[in-house]
């Protein structure tokens, strides 16, 4: 990991980490949303972000950083999960899914914005401070994780790129 860091010039006062990966649809943001929050995120001054997730999600890393605008370091498919915590231990806020990558995430002491959407935080979220929770309460949550209800993931479909910037900027404005 120290070559990681020095080879990309990566402080880890400013580093964010987005596990981009969800494993199945049902907690799959979208290319697009992770795409401009990257694009939103590492516009800031001193901030650099790194992309997360398993081999499985190379062709988002394509979908997300492929048209250029993005600057982000993408470690998809590369990390091991022992590497993955210590990408994760070194970041000032780690950002993704409901999701093995987040119960990682609260193994460390970085501050974490997790996702819901088809689980509810009541029952899997990290139990400890400096976690903000994002969820949109439908009618249709929890579900079972077999068929959408509706049809169109509106659970996690419904949580905008704002709502998790805004989430990122407060812990971005706060000293580790």
């Amino acid at each position: 990991m120290d070559k990681i860091f020095k080879d990309n010039k990566l402080k880890p006062a400013r580093v964010i980490v987005l596990h981009v990966g969800a494993g199945n649809a049902f907690r799959d943001w979208g290319a697009e949303n992770w795409r401009a929050l990257a694009g939103r995120l590492s516009a800031r001054p001193g901030v650099k972000v790194i992309l997360t997730g398993g081999e499985e999600d190379l062709a988002r890393e394509k979908e997300i950083l492929g048209a250029g605008g993005v600057a982000a370091l993408s470690l998809i498919g590369r990390l091991n999960l022992a590497e993955l915590r210590e990408v994760i231990r070194r970041a000032t806020l780690f950002v993704g899914p409901d999701s093995g990558p987040m119960h990682i995430a609260a193994s460390t002491e970085t501050p974490i914005v997790a996702l819901f959407g088809p689980t509810l935080p009541a029952h899997f979220a990290p139990r400890r401070r400096r976690v903000v929770l994002i969820e949109k309460k439908l009618n249709c949550r929890p579900c079972r994780q077999r068929e959408c209800l509706t049809g169109d993931f509106r659970c996690l479909r419904a949580i905008s790129v704002d709502d998790v910037f805004k989430a990122c900027r407060s812990f971005l404005q706060k000293k580790r």
